[in-house]
C-alpha cells in the first residue's frame, strides 16, 4: 500500500509526459524563431538518442523547411531515406516540397503522383501537386490519376479529390476542362451514393 503512494506521483508525471507526445500540437511548427531553434534542437537529441527516430526526422524536415534552410532539410531527407527507409505518405509529401524548393520540381511531381496511386483515398498529394502544377502535363497526370483510382474512392472522396484537379485545371488555364469537372462534382452529390451518412 504504501509503494502504491510513493509511486503515484511519478506514475502521473510519466503519464503526462507520454500525452504530450501524443498531442498533435507536437506536430505544429513555432512560429518564434527561438522556439524553432529549440525544437530543431529537441528533434536532433531524440534521434540521437533513438527515440521514435522516424517521426523526429520529419520533424525535423519540416521545421528546416520552415526556416528556410532548405538544403539541410534536403540533406536530411537524405539521411532518412538511406537510415531509415520511409515509405510513409507523411515523409513522401515532405521530400516532394523539400525537392520542389531546392529547384527539383520535376522529380517532386513524380514523387506527388506515385503517391496518388498508392494512397488514393488521401487528398494531400493532390493539393501538394496543385502547389507545384505549372505545365500542361500536370493537369493530364493530376487526372489519371483520379481517374484510374476512382473506384478505389468513396463517394465524398470523388467529390473532394476532384477539387484539386479542377483547380489544376483552372491554374493553368484549361477552364473548359475545370468546368467539365465541376459538372462531374455535381453529378456525383447528386447521386444516390451521396447521402448525409456520407458527410
Amino acid at each position: 500500500m504504501i509503494w502504491r503512494k510513493a509511486a503515484s506521483p511519478i506514475v502521473g508525471i510519466c503519464g503526462r509526459f507520454f500525452k504530450f507526445f501524443q498531442q498533435p500540437e507536437i506536430n505544429k511548427v513555432p512560429v518564434s524563431p527561438s522556439r524553432r531553434a529549440f525544437a530543431l534542437r529537441f528533434a536532433r537529441l531524440c534521434q540521437a538518442v533513438g527515440l521514435r527516430p522516424r517521426y523526429f526526422i520529419r520533424r525535423e524536415i519540416r521545421l528546416l523547411l520552415a526556416m528556410d534552410r532548405d538544403d539541410e532539410a534536403r540533406a536530411a531527407c537524405t539521411r532518412a531515406k538511406e537510415k531509415y527507409d520511409l515509405s510513409l505518405l507523411d515523409f513522401r509529401v515532405l521530400h516532394a516540397r523539400t525537392l520542389q524548393r531546392v529547384g527539383r520540381v520535376d522529380e517532386a511531381k513524380r514523387i506527388l503522383i506515385a503517391a496518388c496511386f498508392r494512397y488514393p483515398k488521401v487528398l494531400r498529394p493532390l493539393n501538394e501537386l496543385k502547389a507545384v502544377a505549372s505545365e500542361a502535363d500536370d493537369f493530364k497526370d493530376a487526372l489519371s490519376a483520379f481517374e484510374s483510382t476512382v473506384e478505389k474512392k468513396g463517394p465524398r472522396q470523388k467529390v473532394t479529390h476532384l477539387i484539386p484537379v479542377a483547380d489544376i485545371g483552372a491554374k493553368l488555364g484549361k477552364y473548359s476542362e475545370a468546368l467539365h469537372l465541376t459538372d462531374r462534382m455535381l453529378d456525383y452529390l447528386l447521386s444516390p451514393d451521396f447521402t448525409r451518412d456520407t458527410l
